[in-house]
């Protein structure tokens, strides 16, 4: 039987729960990186149930607000990348290959007397931080030119800033590499192609989505809602 769609909440019923989802995503995560880190010895399942099932509340609330919908969507593939990287995650765990495992054979290298173990190689290093580096501060370092400010080029800058963590999650939830991925990499991208975009869509300002098809990260570009 299809489920039955509620009729629309008021506008601030709705940004009052998409304030509480996007809390309760970040406090997931914050609960899987201490349980992944070893300082809680049992995964949040319960908080992450309880929470796919505040989800399913707001979705079935037949939102029709440009806006709303806009950041629904945004939260809700947050959710999914997350949720595929807990899993990828949990299996290292039982497999051996998780973060603390790292972490404790580099303090049993630590303390081996000489000679030293071979420091692990950059993908165990980058497996276990679990992020991405932090971006250079704007303006020239290492020879580096600022990029281009991607507000000139009509896209938000802390939208963009979004759309980027979004991006590296969905690319290391399908496997694929972030090689040479960058915040700066993407301004450069996007703002280059803006003027193209902006014909296509017939507006004056951008926004984007990520979206995985057929096991393969694709970015959209649309009119700003």
């Amino acid at each position: 039987m299809a489920t039955k769609v509620k009729s629309e909440a008021p506008s601030s019923e709705l940004r009052a729960a998409l304030d509480e989802l996007e809390t309760g995503i970040e406090s997931l995560r914050l609960a899987y990186e201490k349980y992944f880190g070893g300082i809680e010895r049992v995964p949040p399942s319960k908080q992450r149930s309880k929470l796919e099932k505040a989800m399913r509340n707001v979705e079935t609330r037949g939102v029709t607000n440009t806006v709303i919908r806009f950041r629904l969507n945004g939260l809700r593939a947050r959710f999914i990348t997350y949720k595929h990287y807990w899993t990828r995650m949990e299996n290292q765990l039982e497999r051996g290959m998780s973060r603390r495992d790292l972490l404790r054979r580099r303090r049993i290298q630590a303390a081996a007397p000489p000679p030293a173990q071979p420091e692990a190689p950059p993908a165990e290093a980058a497996e276990a931080t679990g992020r991405e580096g932090p971006p250079p501060p704007p303006g020239k370092r290492n020879g580096r030119v600022r990029p281009p400010d991607p507000a000139k080029s009509g896209i938000d800058p802390s939208h963009l800033r979004s759309v980027f963590k979004q991006l590296v999650l969905a690319k290391r939830a399908a496997g694929e590499s972030t090689q040479g991925l960058t915040y700066q990499a993407l301004v450069r991208k996007l703002t280059a192609e803006a003027p193209k975009l902006k014909r296509k869509h017939g507006c004056e300002k951008l926004q984007f989505s990520v979206s995985t098809r057929g096991g393969k990260v694709r970015l959209r570009s649309e009119p700003e809602g």
